[in-house]
């Protein structure tokens, strides 16, 4: 299951190959035990990041809870799986139930705020996320998605000020990425095609390269860059391979209003 996570956020590539690595463990685990919550929760996973069925993955996962009720990381994904198909009462639900069994989880105060994060609700997200960093001040996606709430929010200088306060550990192709979408979005073209050849120089075996430099063509509104970029991710992985972990991603928004984005297998 780490496995996945860490190829959605383009540490290793999500392919057929980690797929088989994946499905072959939960079978062996389920051969032993049939009723193993966490090999159906990492089935759940692999539908929907690998094989984009959402409607399976959330299938997988409820039995997975069903089979385990006090299982809080089977109840977070499957909270995080609903907010991702858009049913964010259950999802909520589901993210409650978790804080309930464990008052003081910060997965589960930070799945909160990322079901808040896809439904838009960009002020609570913000709220909810600031609560987290005041029982663990060192976490890195807190203060990304805060970043990622000021900028649907149009508050670019605040965005930026959260990124600054990342320490340097944290840097990777998502927060350069982000950080150059801002600059753009701001109007300061030259440092945004600045963090391009960055990414390019620094980043270049990463399957999110395509991606991060699309996003900040879409920054600066120059569409058939952004366009080229995501096209040449389709043609390498078969889809466009972004960072699935937040969702629809607004940032892309403007993009999916073009006629060429029915074109892209875009999950």
């Amino acid at each position: 299951m780490n496995k996945i996570l860490m190829g959605a956020f383009g540490f290793i590539t999500i392919n057929n190959e980690l797929r088989e690595i994946i499905f072959e463990n939960a079978e062996r685990s389920l051969h032993l035990n049939a009723n193993t919550s966490e090999a159906y929760t990492a089935l759940a996973l692999a539908w929907e990041f690998i094989d984009h069925d959402q409607k399976q993955a959330e299938k997988l996962v409820r039995h997975a809870v069903i089979l385990n009720p006090g299982n809080s990381e089977a109840i977070q994904e499957h909270a995080f799986i609903l907010g991702r198909m858009d049913e964010f009462e259950s999802a909520i639900q589901k993210m409650q139930m978790t804080i309930s069994l464990d008052p003081l989880s910060i997965p589960a105060q930070n799945g909160l705020a990322y079901i808040y994060f896809y439904q838009g609700n960009y002020q609570s997200t913000i709220k909810q996320m600031r609560g987290l960093l005041e029982l663990d001040p060192s976490h890195y996606l807190a203060r990304f998605i805060i970043s990622l709430s000021l900028t649907a929010l149009h508050d670019y200088s605040s965005a930026l000020r959260e990124l600054d306060s990342l320490s340097q550990t944290y840097t990777n192709i998502n927060t350069v990425a982000h950080r150059g979408y801002i600059l753009a979005r701001m109007g300061e073209k030259k440092d945004a095609d600045e963090f391009i050849a960055k990414i390019k120089q620094n980043y270049g075996n990463d399957p999110l390269l395509e991606f991060s430099v699309a996003l900040i063509y879409a920054g600066m509104d120059k569409k058939d860059s952004s366009f080229s970029w995501l096209n040449s991710s389709q043609e390498k992985y078969g889809f466009v391979y972004r960072d699935k972990t937040i969702g629809e991603d607004i940032r892309m928004r403007e993009l999916k209003e073009d006629p060429r984005f029915d074109n892209l297998i875009y999950t």
